[in-house]
Order: C-alpha cells, then structure tokens, then sequence
C-alpha cells in the first residue's frame, strides 16, 4: 500500500475509525509521515469530538434575522438592476430597428432615367409635396 492508497482508505471510512486492512496497518508500522499524519487525524477528530459548543447570544436570532433580511432585499435588488439594464439595452435596439425601419418615404413614381433618388425627393416650390407614408406599410 502507498501513502497516497492508505490516505484514501482513510478518508473513504465513516468517521475515519480504525483501519480495518492489514495492510494500511503495516504501511503506518512502516512509514513514519503517514503515521504522523494518522495521529493528528485521530487527535483532531478527537478535539472536535469532545469540544463543547458555545452558547449563542440571547439576542442572536433577533439580530440575525434582520440582517438575512436586508442581504436578501441587497441580493434581490443587484438582480433587478441587472434585468432592468438588460431591458432598456434590448427596447432601445428594439426601438432603433423600429425607428429604421419606420423612416418616412415619399409615396413617388420611380425616378425617371439618371435622375438621382435625391433628385425625385427635392420638393420644387409651389408644388404640392408628394404624399408619405411609413416605409413598413409599402405601396
């Protein structure tokens, strides 16, 4: 058995109780560093066994409570900037597209030959404006 094997026994058993294979027996005899490090394993579980726990405050869940509170309403309110970043983000592409595809064009006989499309949309004075409609709606 190698030290890394008798390792993994170890922290594979419930509780990390004695090793039952002969074999990590005979690795601890033989290895000095693992063990070394089966004692202070067993002298920590040990300590951590036998430590009392300490008394919490009276007061305790009374001041806990409202702090979980307010961390929460924190936690909630970063979520909903985030949400609202992202909303006002995607209506204001939603809207530029719109706007785009909404521009104003004049409802004209195509432009005759070599006449430039700025040409046809000069409005000459004291002609009535051809009538516009929105782009989206065609012809």
């Amino acid at each position: 058995m190698t030290c890394d094997d008798l390792r993994r026994a170890v922290h594979e058993q419930p509780e990390h109780s004695v090793l039952p294979e002969a074999a990590a027996r005979e690795h601890l005899d033989a290895c000095a560093l693992c063990r070394a490090w089966s004692s202070s394993i067993r002298s920590t579980i040990r300590a951590l066994e036998t430590a009392q726990i300490p008394a919490m405050p009276l007061d305790f869940s009374r001041s806990l409570a409202p702090a979980l509170v307010r961390a929460r309403r924190e936690r909630l309110a970063r979520r909903w900037r985030w949400a609202a970043a992202v909303l006002v983000l995607i209506a204001s592409t939603a809207g530029g597209w719109q706007i785009g595809r909404l521009l104003m064009v004049r409802e004209s006989a195509p432009p005759a030959d070599g006449q430039s499309t700025a040409q046809t949309m000069q409005i000459v004075p004291g002609q009535t404006p051809a009538r516009v409609v929105p782009a989206s709606l065609g012809r």
